[in-house]
């Protein structure tokens, strides 16, 4: 009855979804563009923080294409509440690092938003994605380590050097936590990597083990 007054959709293409297809329908779910480094061994992420902060492995599930299927889950995400789309991605990678050197973490830890833009929004969009990650690689999820000082409008599209001028937005709340952990920082989308750069290096002043980091889409 709910779902035929209320038609589950898919994010992607907009059809409605199937008795057996979750949140994403098959046939956009084989037009999604992967990236899966963990997968292929592949350091295009890794890379792009060598001489800026170090990683032991880095990951994207995605690779994030304007006006594509990515870019409309990406959207739906952020903008239309659709937090289902952050827990389906957030399953799916789980699933996939349970098997890799990933399986080690015991701490993940999601990029913050500032408190004036979760109050707006009403949600932190990374959440989701890495609670899954956290539950399938049975490691603690912490999201009160890092906390945003200033608000700022997405800058998902800002060149590098316009973002690396600025001062480091993020501060760290507690570092015990941190301390001798193999940590596995999230965020929903990497572009220049300036915003997990600020975060990662906040968090090596609290002396993990080890860092890694995952994201939903690389662009």
């Amino acid at each position: 009855m709910i779902d035929l007054f209320l038609p589950r959709a898919c994010p992607c293409c907009g059809q409605r979804l199937l008795k057996y297809e979750h949140c994403i329908c098959l046939w956009c779910l084989h037009e999604l563009p992967l990236a899966c480094h963990h997968r292929t061994a592949d350091l295009e992420m890794k890379h792009r923080f060598f001489g800026r902060v170090h990683l032991t492995a880095a990951t994207a599930l995605l690779q994030f294409q304007k006006q594509g299927y990515t870019q409309r889950l990406l959207h739906q995400l952020k903008y239309r509440g659709n937090q289902q789309i952050g827990s389906y991605l957030g399953n799916w990678l789980g699933e996939e690092l349970t098997d890799t050197g990933y399986a080690r973490t015991q701490l993940v830890v999601p990029v913050p938003l500032h408190k004036r833009k979760l109050r707006k929004r009403g949600y932190n969009q990374v959440s989701n994605f890495a609670k899954k990650l956290a539950l399938a690689l049975d490691a603690d999820y912490r999201e009160d380590l890092l906390v945003r000082k200033n608000y700022t409008r997405s800058s998902v599209f800002k060149g590098r050097i316009r973002r690396v001028a600025t001062k480091n937005p993020f501060a760290i709340s507690r570092k015990q936590p941190i301390l001798e952990k193999v940590v596995l920082l999230v965020d929903d989308v990497i572009t220049t990597g300036t915003t997990l750069e600020h975060c990662a290096s906040l968090i090596w002043t609290a002396k993990p083990s080890e860092l890694r980091m995952a994201t939903m889409f690389i662009a």
